[in-house]
């Protein structure tokens, strides 16, 4: 498994963001909504506090960005959270010499806060903090339009409606399945959802499938490999859905892939590469004709260049798409949606550094 830096060790959720459009017709529209406390904040300070839902009802309750030490009681709708000290946002270490002293990081008071799920259009809200109270309508608030109160260092924001795919594991859990790298395909004939990760847990990665028919629906969870994995890639057509992830078997990573049909059913692992350096940092897209477009990052004569195949019914040779005699990164693939093409972007060191 790859290794990452992280700022705090947290036990993370996967999580769909799901469009409000989705939500069934018969059901009361929910509301997502953060409540962020601390944005002028020049000290860490304590923004515990808790809320209470008139003309509607309180779902879910969790907090955001919390830190090990604080709780919440999602049933009393209370919390205790304080605002945190972090790497500054968009701030980076100078380099310096050497043989001089490390240079100071940058920091600066991240904002703490909590995010939950009301039920009812016009439902009233009302927040009790230290700091003061205040209250709102989710009606009032708009995505992309946030509604600041107490001189502006709370912010309440709408966010799509959000739901756990797998349960987040209790804090200090022993080997908890840790999740990561998600791929989500929605089947434009018919709605129905699918959505893929890599999940680590006691040394090994796990591929997880979970899809159904529509939102509100319980999920159908498929394993489709397991051993040293990294990402995992989804696209489908009328034919339907390919799953690819990068493997690593003898100290080579190549891609595999299998398909998934209508009824749910999973094909044999197929091999998509063969070549003796490594291919992975791989994307997938499906075109205006329903053919699935598969690019990726491959090491070929200790070069790193873009690789694509297609699949239209068969798996393609693959095709070489950049040309430069430098190492070429990270593609990303997007179907033109008038024209019969595709657009490939990436990462190449041609001019001597990274464009």
């Amino acid at each position: 498994m790859w290794t990452r830096r992280v700022i705090a060790a947290v036990a993370v959720t996967l999580c769909v963001g799901l469009s409000l459009a989705w939500q069934q017709k018969k059901q009361p529209e929910p509301f997502a909504l953060r409540i962020s406390f601390g944005h002028r904040d020049t000290q860490p300070t304590d923004w515990s506090g808790n809320l209470t839902v008139q003309n509607g009802k309180l779902i879910l309750l969790r907090g955001w960005r919390f830190a090990p030490k604080d709780t919440i009681e999602a049933k009393q709708g209370s919390w205790k959270c304080t605002s945190q000290r972090h790497v500054a946002p968009g701030k980076r270490v100078a380099v310096g010499r050497p043989d001089a002293p490390p240079a100071p990081e940058p920091t600066s008071i991240w904002p703490v806060g909590v995010e939950l799920v009301v039920e009812g259009k016009s439902a009233e809200v009302t927040v009790q903090l230290a700091q003061g109270r205040f209250g709102f309508r989710t009606n009032e608030l708009v995505l992309g339009k946030p509604l600041t109160f107490l001189g502006d260092q709370v912010r309440v924001e709408r966010m799509p409606v959000f739901e756990a795919v797998c349960p987040p594991a209790p804090l200090k859990s022993e080997q908890p399945y840790q999740d990561d790298y998600p791929a989500l395909w929605i089947d434009p004939a018919d709605g129905r959802q699918y959505v893929a990760w890599i999940s680590y847990r006691a040394g090994e990665d796990t591929l997880y499938v979970a899809s159904r028919a529509q939102s509100g629906a319980p999920w159908n969870l498929q394993t489709l490999a397991s051993g040293d994995l990294f990402r995992v890639a989804l696209a489908g057509s009328s034919q339907g859905l390919w799953v690819v992830w990068s493997a690593q078997l003898q100290g080579n990573w190549d891609l595999y892939g299998r398909q998934i049909d209508a009824r749910g059913h999973s094909g044999e692992v197929v091999r998509l590469t063969e070549a003796p350096g490594s291919d992975m940092w791989h994307r997938m897209v499906s075109d205006r004709r329903g053919r699935l477009w598969l690019v990726w990052q491959g090491f070929r004569n200790g070069q790193a260049d873009i690789l694509a195949r297609v699949f239209d019914g068969r798996w393609h040779p693959e095709m070489r798409i950049s040309d430069s005699a430098a190492n070429d990164w990270d593609p990303a693939v997007v179907a033109d949606t008038e024209l019969d093409r595709v657009w490939i972007a990436w990462d190449t060191y041609e001019p001597g550094y990274y464009d």
